[in-house]
């Protein structure tokens, strides 16, 4: 009688050790899918943009977790488990709030390449052309030639189609920079930044545009000025601005470039 129990508490302990080793290769199996959905929804996030996939994916992770976790609901001790399902809930609160966390260039393009995913599918030539009518920030790309880069579109202001390329309201970023930097652009476009010369350049050589200065002092005071066309030249050219249209606006006086 006593080998008898012997060998069922063996046969016992050696069940919940394969019970144990499938529950951490689960948990391994949805931490990792957790880290890619972050990953996508990140990216989500920031590009303001809903796409349907992701909600898709989403769908099946937690489809997978619950056959997953009726598989293991018999097959296990009670804290055991328990531990596991605690893990699981802090691992999803920290995932909720990383959600909200803006995606960096540096997540931008590790993602491009860990999902091979084309940009050039999912950016827009100008904010115009944007669906949307939220203003944000979107990936634009302005002809074949371009490169992708993100922007920010106004879309509620004098009809909305807007790309901002310049803002400044605190005064925390320094706007004291040399050719280059003024060529290129400097800041971020989630708080203050300089779009840069050149993308200018090439905006207005690719299509037409109109150009929009909005004034605001601390006080309150509104302004504007509006201009349905304008050019900027070529670095050769010191990115001077060759063509001023029409102007009206609420200015006391026509602004100097």
């Amino acid at each position: 009688m006593e080998s008898n129990l012997t060998a069922l508490h063996i046969q016992s302990n050696t069940a919940m050790k394969k019970d144990r080793e499938f529950i951490d290769q689960q948990m391994s199996h949805w931490e990792n899918l957790a880290e890619g959905l972050l990953s996508i929804y990140q990216l989500s996030k920031t590009m303001e943009r809903n796409f349907n996939v992701l909600q898709i994916l989403h769908n099946i992770a937690l489809d997978q977790i619950s056959v997953d976790q009726k598989v293991l609901d018999q097959k296990t001790e009670p804290d055991y488990l328990l531990s596991v399902i605690n893990r699981l809930s802090l691992n999803q609160e920290q995932m909720q709030k990383d959600i909200e966390l803006p995606a960096s260039k540096k997540d931008l393009d590790l993602f491009i390449i860990n999902s091979g995913l084309n940009l050039r599918n999912i950016s827009f030539e100008s904010c115009t052309k944007n669906p949307s009518k939220r203003s944000g920030k979107y990936i634009l790309q302005l002809t074949e030639n371009d490169e992708p880069f993100w922007g920010y579109c106004e879309q509620t202001t004098f009809g909305g189609g807007w790309l901002v390329f310049q803002y400044r309201y605190e005064g925390l970023l320094n706007f004291y920079r040399n050719w280059t930097e003024y060529r290129n652009g400097f800041g971020s476009v989630d708080g203050e930044f300089w779009l840069g010369l050149e993308r200018l350049h090439r905006l207005t050589l690719a299509r037409p545009h109109e150009l929009l200065v909005e004034l605001k002092d601390f006080t309150g005071t509104y302004k504007y000025a509006r201009y349905d066309e304008f050019v900027i030249g070529t670095e050769a050219e010191q990115y001077s601005l060759t063509k001023l249209g029409s102007y009206t606006g609420t200015a006391e006086r026509r602004p100097k470039f």
